[in-house]
């Protein structure tokens, strides 16, 4: 190589990496101007990231939810089919009336017994 062409490479390198350094700088002011800067920009990629795995929580959570009202909502037939044998109102109405006659005897009768004891020793 003559030196006429290894200077002329020369100046190209350098042409280039003036060039380069150039446009780093454009790129620096342009981001500057824009108001961002690369750390606020990180720490509000890692904010993003807290608040993703907050609802991802959040999200496990109402699955539990609902799966358990999943399984209550199973039960509606079987209530639903109970609740039709009971349709036979006259079979409602004798168990009420049983009820309250038994309520009532076993009141009455541990009244009587209550109030014996309490006479027998005084």
């Amino acid at each position: 190589m003559t030196t006429s062409s290894s200077t002329d490479i020369q100046q190209l390198k350098e042409f280039i990496g003036d060039r380069f350094n150039e446009l780093k700088l454009e790129v620096k002011e342009e981001i500057n101007t824009l108001g961002l800067k690369v750390e606020s920009v990180k720490e509000d990629i890692g904010d993003v990231k807290g608040d993703i795995k907050g609802l991802s929580e959040k999200v496990a959570g109402i699955d539990k939810r609902l799966s358990n009202v999943e399984t209550s909502i199973q039960k509606i037939p079987e209530l639903a089919e109970k609740t039709g044998e009971l349709k036979n109102w006259k079979q409602v109405g004798l168990v009420l009336i049983t009820a309250a006659v038994s309520s009532i005897f076993s009141g009455t009768i541990g009244g009587v017994i209550g109030w014996l004891l309490r006479a027998g020793r005084a």
